[in-house]
């Protein structure tokens, strides 16, 4: 049983004791009786709403007036049988009280903490606790974590998926923790670094063991396997699809960066500490790395493990998994545009929502969309516009060839491919500028298209481009992360306020100005004739 709030600006949250407090929450240090008395005092005098929150708890339902509240809730801490918890980086954990099991009387209302009715059951280790992992033939690299239970004196385990035995599940694998003790647990997946201890992703808390003969259809906590592959072209077809290149994942659940990983040859993955890189970005005083140069040591991997259903819920609403690719890692500027604005992540993101047909049918073969098959992927490519243009072999293009023997490994595995948007979303735009002279350099340029709405402003910068040489006065002109559809202009934003901006060009179509500026033969000319806004 559990309290959220935040409190002077930190999250806290209040728990009944022996209760595991959430992953990155540490136990708030009282000193005396006095000290818990005068945080009580302030927690109602700054947030009196907490009063709500506070009377689920059963021995505080009976209080009639917050200052009968705030009396029971000091005398409850002072007892240990509550703990305070905060949001914190630290890692030295203090407590007022901590050395006490949970008692039963606090749980009772029907808590989905109530561990066990008897500590003889409790301790007979008929219980189990079983994830469901789709597919089969998994690598033993990525596991899943029991992690350990200290009030309860229970160790950490980990295991990797094991395919069924039983003919009609086929299509799954299973980790299964036998004999342990029905005592609430949490788990997570388990990711090793190089030279760097595992990272640890915890997927769920207070997850209750069930009874050894108990099995079922379709487990409560199931991860499926997933092959991430690119669309290459425009047309985002998934006959114009390969491995993904290089460049990186980013990984959205509930709405926050999950994950980040390094895409490399051959399509593997790495995994970025993220919340290390998070914590550096927000530290106001001690920063010891840059966080917008973020290293991926995890080991390779060569499928993503996403949480499909966790506790009986599906991850599959509107806080499911968005994946984001980009050719250049992302500064934390723009991870939180995304975090702060789930619209735009959605509209710019490939939701992985179709996963929820495998509760239907126990397979990912859908012909359309965002998830497919694997046993079917890259076996029916098609040469793009400019490989028909060039003339192109067959043989020369390696999702024709190499690629397609690279995903071979897979194509028994049973699990899902997610096809996600890789085109290069990068436009370096070289213009000759008539009379250049310094301001031009103090000007901005600003490209943007209606539709979608989309803008990106920039400074201008010397260029050295060999097909116009004898041109000198050129400027270089680079926008990111545009908009594959849509009609672009690009505007001159004068440094002087008085003068009026300026249409360079409009309605350019992406693979026009694509085509214009790899050929160098047909200058774009600024000047202050252009058409003024």
């Amino acid at each position: 049983m559990k309290a959220e709030f935040e409190f002077e600006n930190t999250p806290y949250e209040i728990v009944v004791k022996g209760i595991p407090i959430t992953p990155g929450f540490q136990p708030r240090y009282f000193s005396n009786e006095r000290d818990i008395g005068l945080f009580v005092e302030r927690l109602f005098a700054q947030h009196p709403q907490i009063a709500e929150h506070l009377q689920r708890f059963p021995p505080l339902k009976h209080c009639q007036d917050h200052e009968q509240l705030a009396k029971n809730l000091t005398q409850l801490l002072i007892r240990g049988d509550l703990c305070i918890a905060r949001k914190s980086s630290l890692s030295v954990v203090a407590t007022f009280r901590s050395d006490e099991t949970p008692d039963p009387s606090l749980l009772t209302g029907g808590s989905e903490f109530i561990a066990a009715s008897d500590e003889g059951e409790a301790n007979q280790s008929r219980y189990k606790l079983v994830i469901e992992v789709a597919g089969v033939k998994h690598s033993n690299v990525q596991r899943i974590h029991l992690f350990a239970n200290q009030q309860r004196d229970l160790p950490s385990i980990e295991l990797p998926p094991k395919e069924s035995t039983l003919d009609s599940d086929k299509y799954r694998s299973l980790i299964i923790f036998n004999h342990i003790p029905n005592y609430p647990r949490r788990f997570g997946l388990k990711i090793p670094m190089y030279k760097e201890p595992p990272l640890y992703l915890p997927l769920a808390e207070n997850v209750l063991p069930i009874q050894s003969n108990v099995e079922q259809d379709e487990w409560d906590n199931i991860i499926i396997p997933v092959k991430p592959l690119g669309l290459i072209s425009a047309a985002q077809s998934r006959s114009h699809a390969d491995l993904l290149p290089e460049g990186w994942l980013y990984v959205f659940w509930q709405g926050k960066l999950w994950r980040e990983l390094q895409s490399v040859k051959g399509g593997m993955l790495k995994d970025v500490r993220v919340h290390f890189y998070r914590q550096q970005y927000f530290a106001k005083f001690i920063k010891t790395v840059n966080p917008d140069q973020r290293e991926a040591r995890g080991r390779w991997l060569d499928t993503l493990w996403i949480p499909y259903r966790i506790k009986g819920e599906c991850q599959t609403d509107e806080s499911g998994i968005v994946l984001c690719f980009s050719h250049r890692q992302w500064p934390w500027e723009k991870i939180l545009s995304y975090e702060n604005n789930l619209e735009k992540l959605s509209a710019e993101g490939a939701s992985l929502s179709e996963l929820k047909h495998y509760s239907q049918v126990t397979h990912f073969d859908a012909v359309k969309g965002v998830i497919g098959p694997i046993s079917q992927a890259l076996l029916d490519q098609e040469k793009k516009p400019l490989e028909v243009k060039q003339g192109l072999n067959e043989k020369l293009i390696p999702r024709f060839g190499k690629h397609r023997l690279i995903l071979d490994q897979f194509r028994d595995n049973k699990i899902p491919v997610a096809y996600i948007n890789v085109v290069e979303q990068r436009l370096v735009l070289h213009l000759q500028v008539t009379g250049l002279t310094n301001k031009y350099f103090s000007d901005r340029y600003q490209l943007r298209s209606k539709d979608p709405h989309w803008q990106h402003t920039t400074a201008p910068k010397l260029a050295s481009c060999p097909k116009v040489h004898h041109h000198p006065e050129w400027i270089e002109l680079v926008f990111d992360d545009l908009p594959i559809k849509g009609l672009f202009d690009l505007v001159l934003i004068p440094e002087d306020t008085q003068q009026v901006p300026a249409y360079i060009f409009r309605n350019k179509r992406l693979q026009d100005l694509l085509v214009l500026n790899l050929q160098q033969t047909s200058p774009l000319l600024a000047d202050t004739r252009n058409e003024p806004i």
